[in-house]
């Protein structure tokens, strides 16, 4: 086989399979045009369904939040105003106006002790007596 009339008949095979490349895509082009414009619509479409859903949600928490806030604003609206606290006297002792502290907790040792015994009534006045 002639190596030139070879490398004819592959070029002729390859611009063949070329140009029906071409033919093909000069067909395809219309769907693939087709198909882009689809594409790109359903991208608009759910884009749009999407925004559209999200501005629905944000709009009814915005109504619940004025919901749960009217009411808070109707019973505030609906309370007395409050009164003043009383002044204090200045002569009332402060020792009544702090707590009382608890006493701290005895120690081991002095819980181990026995309380004195209690003098009767009758020593006690005599005591008293001789001074």
């Amino acid at each position: 086989m002639d190596p030139l009339h070879w490398w004819s008949a592959l070029t002729t095979q390859f611009q063949e399979i070329a140009s029906h490349a071409l033919k093909d895509a000069a067909q395809h082009s219309s769907t693939l045009d087709s198909t882009q414009h689809f594409a790109k619509d359903a991208l608009k479409k759910a884009t749009d369904m999407a925004s559209h859903l999200a501005a629905q949600g944000v709009h009814s928490l915005q109504e619940a939040a004025r919901a749960a806030q009217a009411p808070a604003k109707a019973a505030s609206a609906k309370k007395a105003p409050a009164k003043k606290a009383p002044a204090r006297n200045a002569a009332a002792p402060k020792a009544a106006a702090k707590p009382a502290r608890r006493a701290p907790a005895a120690s081991p040792k002095v819980a181990a002790k026995k309380p004195a015994a209690k003098k009767p009534a009758a020593a006690k006045k005599a005591v008293r007596g001789r001074g």
